[in-house]
């Protein structure tokens, strides 16, 4: 058990604690100072697993544990996180709030009440997406719905191949962006605007130019999207991804580093 009662930890590179194949606790109370400028609050891998209690503390940095591990955050009594999470369970009482700094991944939300209507009121999102897993109980809640956050962005189910359209405007080009995160691992996000209305397709070659997944192909009508890639499955290494619609080409390079 890791207790931070009072004064301060900053890593300014690196994470803050880094849990390699363990079992930990670490509770932050006391008007502790907790910030990861350029890191983690907890990185857990290895098949690790981390308890996170911040009681009544201002945190920076963020929450991230691989596909083998698992964390379960719990944010009370008036605490704030400032920054993303991949892959961790999150619990927000009703005095606390999340202010993401970039799209994030939740196995778990337990925030009733932080739902009003059909928007969360303690998630600050700044433009970023927020996913859960639909199909866990814990999530059942939510309904498997689309929530707007505070300042832009949603708190909506994770999908492999899901696309979710961002905006009612229209692009006045076709356009491929570069995926983020990128390395990643396991999932990673890719945005693209359609021009026109027509036949879309998404699909993901090897380096040597075998397909390995068709996330999209089908009618989108103009406008701009995104889709999750999620695949465990894939070793380490450098991929491509590749939007075809109405004669518009264009690939990009992404990275699995496991």
């Amino acid at each position: 058990m890791f207790i931070i009662n009072g004064g301060s930890i900053t890593a300014n590179v690196g994470d803050a604690s880094n849990i390699n194949g363990a079992k930990s606790t670490i509770t932050v109370k006391g008007a502790a100072s907790v910030s990861a400028s350029t890191g983690n609050i907890v990185n857990v891998i290895t098949s690790g697993a981390a308890t996170f209690i911040a009681d009544g503390e201002s945190l920076s940095g963020n929450l991230i544990c691989d596909n083998t591990s698992s964390i379960a955050a719990t944010l009370q009594n008036n605490s704030t996180l400032t920054g993303s999470i991949d892959s961790a369970s999150l619990t927000i009482d009703s005095t606390s709030k999340w202010n993401v700094n970039a799209v994030s991944w939740l196995k778990t939300l337990i925030d009733p009440s932080g739902i009003s209507g059909s928007s969360m009121t303690n998630i600050y999102g700044n433009g970023y997406n927020v996913y859960y897993n639909k199909l866990l109980s814990a999530n059942s809640y939510l309904g498997g719905l689309t929530y707007s956050l505070v300042n832009g962005g949603k708190l909506l189910p994770i999908g492999t191949t899901g696309v979710e359209d961002q905006t009612t405007s229209t692009p006045k080009s076709f356009k491929l962006e570069q995926n983020y995160p990128n390395p990643f691992n396991p999932t990673t996000t890719i945005k693209f605007s359609v021009a026109q209305k027509g036949n879309v397709q998404l699909v993901v070659y090897e380096v040597n130019g075998r397909k390995i997944a068709e996330l999209l192909n089908g009618e989108k009508e103009p406008s701009d999207y995104e889709i999750i890639f999620n695949e465990s499955k894939l070793s380490s290494g450098v991929y491509f991804y590749e939007l075809r619609s109405a004669g518009f080409f264009q690939s990009k390079k992404m990275i699995i580093m496991k």
